[in-house]
């Protein structure tokens, strides 16, 4: 979560593109120098991809999700299909930008180009957002019920939740609209 708070950032600073290719470049130095936090980084997303798949062979994409409450099962089944576009978005970000790691300087300008390019790649990215904001806000209010605690405190998780995805939706039409103007 915090890598994917620190990257939505450094993209918000896309309205600034000397600070953005600035943050760019210093978080592939970091990289560079400490590769464990790109090793530890591709753990927790491959475990997660996992996971997810795990469910989603067992549960299916379809909404009857027969081991969730009458209530709940629209918010499994988003849940679901947001991991899916958001599996899919993550494969060709990577492919996409691993393109451009030659050159840092010119990263708000591919980001740019990626955008502005394609209407389909505007709309797809609108959709990745709000299934990122939906996905994790949602994750966590899922796993405050899994964990136990969500019943002892359920306005807080809601409140943690509610936030989470609150403060990825800022950021992530940060990003998208600094690069789409």
């Amino acid at each position: 979560m915090g890598f994917l708070l620190l990257h939505l950032g450094v993209g918000s600073l896309g309205w600034m593109p000397a600070r953005y290719n600035a943050s760019a470049a210093w978080l592939r130095h970091l990289s560079t120098q400490i590769p464990l936090l790109e090793v530890g980084l591709l753990l927790v997303i491959v475990a997660q991809i996992l996971l997810g798949l795990r469910l989603l062979i067992r549960s299916g994409l379809g909404i009857k999700a027969s081991r969730c409450k009458e209530d709940d099962r629209l918010r499994y089944f988003l849940q679901r299909w947001s991991g899916l576009i958001l599996l899919i978005f993550l494969v060709v970000h990577l492919a996409l930008f691993t393109l451009w790691k030659g050159a840092p300087s010119l990263a708000a300008t591919s980001a740019r180009f990626t955008l502005g390019a394609n209407p389909f790649w505007i709309s797809f990215t609108l959709l990745v957002l709000a299934g990122l904001a939906f996905h994790a806000g949602n994750g966590l209010w899922t796993g405050a019920s899994v964990w136990g605690v969500r019943d002892r405190h359920p306005r807080f998780w809601l409140g943690v939740a509610t936030a989470v995805g609150g403060v990825i939706t800022m950021l992530g039409f940060g990003a998208f609209f600094a690069f789409v103007r």
